[in-house]
């Protein structure tokens, strides 16, 4: 694809003859003709019903928003699987009974498609077919929802906003209890903790019951209510950026008492993505007070994390372990896993064991090493490859390289036609960056809370206006 930062900079004609190849293949042109044709057989009758379903759709995805923190669906994924379908058929019938509103595929459609075609092709090719099935249909619910968010967000663009300010206010929610267990000591639900280490300290976990599985969730809304917190302030949005500036800090602070080695490491990596890359634009436009604000924004979260490392004993002692190789118990453990895996993928190149982690525990007792058992590989580039060989590893890396190059290049059109940082954009990036940096040395990546806003963010790219070069 061809694409460069330049005065013009644009989309490629490449980008645009992708989509319309595409919308004009046999595949995607049948599937059209179908729906036309299924469209016009039922409008007639049951048109008056698109407005009723069309609420109904709202509520339905502003109750998952909710239910995200539920600490009722914090380990049943059955719940989630019957929101997602209901949202999904209902978005869909408003949709087919809704007049002159046609669907389009994108490059991202296709891809999404070609992923989960990948994991049925592992699925058929799996020793462990039953397991493999129940292991595609948790993914068959995740595309569902990819899918339902892309019909909803195609006629209701403003409604992304509403749900990621009810996202954000969740989180701070779902942030403030975990500050209160952290002053209440908490007693752990589970063995977190390394015996060998001699400063035990309170690591909180909300209303999801794992510290891990609460800092990947809230990692990416953080960026999010960063980025909003900016942009409100850098358009003199006072009162909007303080509210956000209060949301962005009390996430933060859960996020460090969470006491997730992963998210220690995530925090400084995209902080420092996103803080160059807003540098980079002001200083090519010479706009001296963002730069300061930005340089000051870097320097104060700089001097927090010293602070923490340095001052209190407990955060000091849990990032130092991130170093610490085979010394730390929880290093070790990972490690045995990754070598047990790696050996897996070896034996399974090219379509892999077959999806889900019931079919991973399976497979895993050939190659475990004795006394460490484990749900999954506790890293997800090495999870999706080990479930669905090369082939599901290649269509998700290609998938999440062409979300990145249409976000930089949408960022970047942006910045040049109309002088400005898209913040909200620049929010997307750093969000889906938290979760795939959070995600190389866990797996919290495969439950539903985080999937939900990985597939959320996901469809942002499809409704990106990028205009062609003149």
């Amino acid at each position: 694809m061809k694409f460069f930062l330049s005065k013009e900079l644009t989309l490629f004609d490449d980008d645009y003859f992708i989509d319309q190849t595409l919308a004009n293949s046999i595949f995607f042109k049948s599937l059209n003709q179908v729906y036309i044709f299924t469209q016009n057989l039922f409008i007639g009758k049951l048109g008056r019903l698109n407005q009723p379903l069309n609420l109904l759709n709202y509520f339905i995805l502003g109750f998952l928003s909710i239910c995200l923190g539920l600490p009722q669906l914090a380990s049943d994924k059955g719940y989630f699987a019957l929101i997602i379908a209901s949202g999904f058929v209902v978005a869909f019938l408003a949709k087919l009974l809704t007049k002159s509103i046609t669907f389009k595929f994108t490059f991202i459609d296709s891809l999404v498609l070609a992923y989960f075609f990948a994991n049925v092709i592992a699925t058929f090719s799996s020793a462990y077919f039953k397991e493999s099935v129940i292991g595609l249909a948790k993914l068959v619910i995740y595309i569902f929802a990819y899918f339902w968010f892309r019909l909803t967000f195609n006629s209701k663009q403003n409604l992304k906003i509403v749900i990621f300010n009810n996202l954000i206010l969740l989180a701070t929610f779902m942030s403030m209890y975990g500050i209160y267990q952290y002053k209440t000591n908490v007693k752990a639900l589970a063995t977190w903790e390394d015996p060998t280490s001699e400063i035990h300290q309170t690591r909180v976990f909300s209303t999801l019951g794992n510290p891990n599985l609460l800092a990947g969730f809230l990692l990416p809304i953080f960026f999010l209510s960063f980025s909003q917190c900016i942009n409100s302030l850098v358009n003199k949005r006072y009162w909007q950026s303080l509210i956000y500036a209060i949301t962005s800090g009390i996430i933060l602070l859960s996020i460090i008492l969470t006491g997730s080695r992963g998210a220690y490491l995530c925090l400084p990596i995209c902080l420092g993505i996103g803080f160059s890359i807003a540098i980079i634009v002001w200083a090519r436009n010479f706009k001296l007070k963002q730069i300061i604000l930005v340089l000051a924004l870097s320097i104060i979260s700089f001097c927090l994390i010293v602070f923490l490392v340095l001052k209190i004993p407990y955060f000091s002692d849990r990032f130092s372990t991130i170093f610490a190789g085979r010394a730390h118990s929880s290093n070790s453990y990972r490690l045995n896993v990754w070598q047990s895996s790696v050996a897996m993928l070896k034996d399974n190149f090219i379509f892999g064991i077959g999806p889900g982690n019931k079919t991973f525990r399976l497979a895993y007792g050939l190659y475990m090493k004795s006394g460490y058992d484990a749900l999954g590989t506790y890293c997800v580039p090495l999870e999706i490859a080990v479930e669905s060989g090369i082939l599901g590893f290649s269509t998700f890396f290609i998938l999440i390289i062409m979300w990145f190059l249409k976000m930089h290049i949408y960022f970047w059109q942006v910045v040049e036609q109309q002088n400005k940082i898209p913040w909200l954009v620049l929010g997307f990036v750093t969000a889906m960056l938290s979760m795939l940096v959070h995600g190389l040395v866990d797996t919290v990546f495969f439950r539903p809370q985080i999937q939900i806003i990985f597939w959320l963010i996901m469809v942002q790219s499809n409704f990106l206006t990028l205009k062609k070069s003149v």
